[in-house]
């Protein structure tokens, strides 16, 4: 059974595929070299190292089937702890929190908090953060969605939960992308919508997709399962920054 979807407040809070999930993988008692085999994995290295990105709820990752029905899991209660979970990102989308802090990103390295003369809305924030004339800035939001602040346009990447079931996979919802260009001189904006090529819930009312975020460090990551590299921020929220090679 998934945790029921209130926090203090009657807020609804996220995690609960990802809590589900484990309280199944925990309640199995099968050894790593029993599921290894149960999943159609020869190589319990390779099985190990798929499994986290399995359970993590997010990115793409595809989980076979036999995997899942190993583990206990009941297919009417993983779309009750996607509901909640839609809850909670659609409640943290319409009440978005002011910012006083960003992540300032060189091309190179890791990046370094940067204070807000004062909390800002994320237009504000924009503005403010352009005009410092930073290569790139990432809003940390504690919400649905990551922001990446460049000079001269911005990409807001969501994390709606989703997934999607084929013949032998379940495939966890990837993240999409919104690309606003700054305002030319004629006072107009460039918005462009830039999905990206992992999978989305095809039964989601919108399009957007995103998980809680943290602050801290900052790192990049090689997915096998998606030849893409992506930057992560300690948390859930992740976001491609090219070609892996």
């Amino acid at each position: 059974m998934v945790p029921e979807p209130q926090a203090d407040g009657g807020i609804p809070r996220h995690g609960n595929l990802q809590y589900y999930l484990k309280r199944c993988r925990e309640a199995c008692g099968l050894r790593d070299e029993e599921l290894a085999g149960l999943a159609g994995y020869a190589s319990l290295k390779r099985f190990r190292a798929h499994e986290p990105r399995w359970l993590r709820c997010y990115g793409g990752s595809p989980v076979p089937l036999a995997y899942l029905r190993a583990i206990g899991v009941d297919f009417d209660v993983l779309r009750e702890a996607l509901e909640q979970d839609i809850a909670a990102y659609e409640f943290d989308l319409a009440n978005p929190p002011l910012t006083e802090t960003v992540m300032r990103v060189p091309l190179l390295g890791f990046g370094q908090p940067l204070s807000l003369p004062r909390p800002m809305s994320e237009g504000e924030l924009v503005e403010y953060v352009q005009s410092l004339n930073t290569v790139r800035c990432i809003v940390n939001y504690p919400g649905p969605k990551s922001v990446v602040i460049y000079r001269d346009h911005t990409v807001t990447y969501y994390f709606r939960p989703g997934y999607r079931i084929t013949r032998k996979r379940l495939i966890w919802a990837g993240a999409e992308q919104v690309v606003a260009r700054k305002a030319s001189s004629s006072g107009v904006s460039c918005l462009e919508d830039e999905p990206d090529t992992q999978i989305s819930n095809p039964e989601a009312v919108s399009p957007l997709n995103a998980p809680e975020c943290y602050e801290a460090s900052i790192r990049a990551v090689a997915d096998e399962d998606n030849p893409r590299t992506f930057l992560t921020l300690r948390g859930r929220r992740r976001f491609a920054i090219g070609p892996s090679e």
